[in-house]
C-alpha cells in the first residue's frame, strides 16, 4: 500500500500542481527516511497510479495524478470532520454557468412541483442553478452524500410513461404496451408518490416465474387505476 504521508509531502513540494524534479535522496530528507526508503515509496506511489514520474539523470521529475489529487482531497475531508464543527448548513461557492436548459421542462411538471412543495415546502423556480464549484467547495459538497437527502420521484418516458404529469388531475399513464415477461417482470411501479394510470396493456409469457404488474412502497391512493390489463 502507498505511503499517502509521502504523497502529501510531494503536494506540500508543488507537485500537485506542476511537475518537480527532486532526488531520492533529497526527498528522503523531507520525509525522514533512508534514500532507499524514499525510492521504495515513490516506486508505491507511482504503481497505484497516484503520480506520474520519468527518471532523469538528476533524479525524477514527479506529479501528482488526478487519483492522487483525488486520495488528498478525501484525506482532507475526513480532517474536516474531524476539526471543523458540524452544523445543518453547508456554504458552496462557485461560477454560476449556463446549463443544457432542460431544468425548466422538469421543474414545470406537476408531478415534481407538488413533491417538491409537499417535501421542500416551496414551489420551485422553473429552471435550476448550475455551478462549477471551487476545490474546496467539491470536498465540501461530499458532506451531502453522506445525507440521507429527501427523495424526489418521477417517472420518465423512457421508462414506459406515455404521457401526463403526474398529478391528480392529470396522472402519469402508462397504455398500450404489449410487454413479455419470459425473462423478466412486466411492469414495475416502485417508490414512488405521484399519481399514475395504467390501463390497456398486453403482458404475456410470464408463467409460474414473473409477475405481470408489481407494485412497490407507493404512496398510498396514488394509483388511480390499473384495468384492460390482460395477462397470459
Amino acid at each position: 500500500m502507498a505511503d499517502f504521508t509521502a504523497l502529501k509531502k510531494l503536494a506540500l513540494l508543488g507537485a500537485i500542481r506542476e511537475q518537480i524534479q527532486i532526488s531520492s535522496s533529497d526527498f528522503a530528507q523531507h520525509i525522514l527516511y533512508s534514500p532507499q526508503t524514499a525510492s521504495r515509496r515513490l516506486q508505491a506511489l507511482e504503481k497505484e497510479g497516484l503520480i506520474f514520474r520519468v527518471i532523469v539523470p538528476e533524479g525524477q521529475q514527479i506529479l501528482i495524478t488526478q487519483s492522487g489529487k483525488d486520495v488528498l482531497r478525501g484525506e482532507y475531508y475526513e480532517y474536516q470532520k474531524i476539526f471543523e464543527p458540524t452544523d445543518n448548513e453547508i456554504e458552496l461557492h462557485g461560477k454560476v454557468v449556463t446549463g443544457l436548459g432542460e431544468g425548466q421542462y422538469y421543474m414545470s411538471l406537476e408531478g415534481y412541483k407538488t413533491q417538491f412543495e409537499s417535501k421542500l415546502g416551496f414551489t420551485p423556480y422553473p429552471g435550476t442553478l448550475n455551478l462549477v464549484l471551487t476545490d474546496h467547495s467539491t470536498v465540501l459538497r461530499k458532506r451531502l452524500e453522506e445525507s440521507d437527502g429527501i427523495l424526489i420521484n418521477g417517472f420518465t418516458s423512457e421508462n414506459g410513461v406515455t404521457g401526463g404529469s403526474g398529478s391528480s388531475n392529470d396522472p402519469y399513464t402508462i397504455d398500450n404496451w404489449k410487454i413479455s415477461c419470459a425473462s423478466q417482470h412486466g411492469i414495475i411501479i416502485k417508490d414512488t408518490e405521484v399519481f399514475f394510470e395504467i390501463k390497456d396493456c398486453y403482458v404475456y409469457e410470464g408463467g409460474a416465474s414473473y409477475n405481470g404488474i408489481i407494485f412497490y412502497t407507493i404512496g398510498q391512493k396514488k394509483g388511480i387505476g390499473a384495468h384492460g390489463i390482460r395477462k397470459v
